[in-house]
């Protein structure tokens, strides 16, 4: 068979697997009107362990010292351990691609975009390899582009729903069939949550 072919049935076998994946994780969550407001127009950039790279929803890559004319808010991950670089920014976007897409879909209702939340905190959990990622620093990107930590309550209570969702995917990864069904839904679950506080109006010091 031409290669062409191959990749070609390749990818639709991907794209079929995720689609039986997301119609059994639906199932077990609960159907949620969308809530527009005056927050955050996508997710934060992301960062671990204060590395000098940010991910960001705008732009591919920032090198150090992280700086983001795009995001109103930064979260910091820290990694129990020392990742190698790659796979440190790699997890960064995931996480970050995950949690855009999760704040735009309760923005707008556009429940399409679940699909990009479970293969991107799927990936980053077989990348984490079982590390453990709480949340860290939190805080605010000023105009010129400096990150500015924060203790905001609402700031700091999604990034711990973020972390607790990459915990969630991080448990599917080793569970029996049912059980991970079921711990992705609870990732995505606090994926939704972060989103519902970060749409819900931050305060954004000028």
């Amino acid at each position: 068979m031409p290669t062409g072919y191959v990749r070609r049935w390749h990818v639709l076998g991907r794209l079929l697997a995720t689609t039986v994946l997301l119609a059994g994780i639906g199932a077990l969550l609960p159907a949620a009107p969308a809530q527009a407001g005056p927050g955050v127009p996508g997710g934060p950039c992301v960062r671990i362990n204060r590395a000098p790279w940010i991910a960001c929803p705008m732009v591919p890559l920032h090198y150090g010292p992280p700086i983001c004319e795009y995001c109103p808010i930064f979260f910091d991950f820290r990694a129990v351990r020392v990742l190698p670089p790659a796979v440190d920014f790699e997890v960064s976007r995931l996480i970050m691609e995950a949690l855009d897409a999760a704040v735009i879909a309760h923005r707008t209702g556009d429940q399409g975009l679940m699909a990009i939340q479970v293969v991107s905190m799927a990936r980053a959990a077989d990348l984490l390899d079982g590390t453990p990622l709480p949340a860290g620093e939190i805080g605010y990107v000023s105009p010129d582009g400096k990150l500015i930590p924060s203790s905001n309550a609402t700031l700091a209570a999604a990034a711990n729903r973020v972390a607790d969702g990459v915990g969630a995917f991080q448990q599917a990864a080793t569970a029996g069939p049912a059980d991970a069904e079921r711990l992705r839904a609870s990732g995505l679950a606090a994926l939704a949550d972060a989103a519902r506080l970060l749409g819900g109006g931050i305060p954004i010091p000028s």
